[in-house]
């Protein structure tokens, strides 16, 4: 069974690098790679979403040394998604506070969040849950994503 690189998506604010960071604590065998830091190492701190497919490209190299990884990273529109899947096989976790974030997360553009059918996808609203009980959900999630590579490969 593998991995499939996890992204923590959302708006600003919404709790990202915090849930990543408790991820870490739970299993520390986990390796999170969080966007704005990443963005600040780099000195591009004005970049967001154009390090997502470096990001994937390092999580590739993580995946195929055995290490699962999450990103904890801003929204990533479709067209960069389909790009990041050529990398390291990716889910991808919305993390929401209300409604109107998540109207505002998939407002409409060329590069629009809405996701595909079947694409590895999941919500969660943290409107009433602390940051490490949505640390857990996320955990959940990601022991359901282990995939067989063979059937990655077909």
């Amino acid at each position: 069974m593998y991995y499939r690189v996890i992204w923590l998506m959302g708006l600003r604010d919404v709790g990202k690098s915090t849930v990543a960071g408790i991820i870490k604590e739970i299993r520390p065998d986990v390796i999170v790679l969080d966007q704005d830091v990443v963005n600040l190492s780099w000195g591009r701190a004005e970049l967001k979403v154009l390090e997502a497919g470096s990001m994937a490209r390092v999580a590739a190299s993580l995946l195929n040394q055995g290490h699962p990884v999450v990103i904890a990273s801003q929204m990533v529109g479709r067209q960069m998604r389909d790009e990041v899947r050529r990398f390291a096989p990716s889910a991808f976790i919305l993390l929401r506070r209300n409604a109107i974030s998540l109207k505002l997360a998939r407002s409409g553009s060329e590069d629009d969040f809405y996701f595909k059918e079947g694409e590895p996808f999941a919500e969660i609203a943290t409107d009433d849950l602390t940051p490490k009980a949505t640390a857990e959900k996320v955990l959940d999630i990601m022991e359901t994503l282990y995939y067989d590579k063979e059937e990655d490969d077909d």
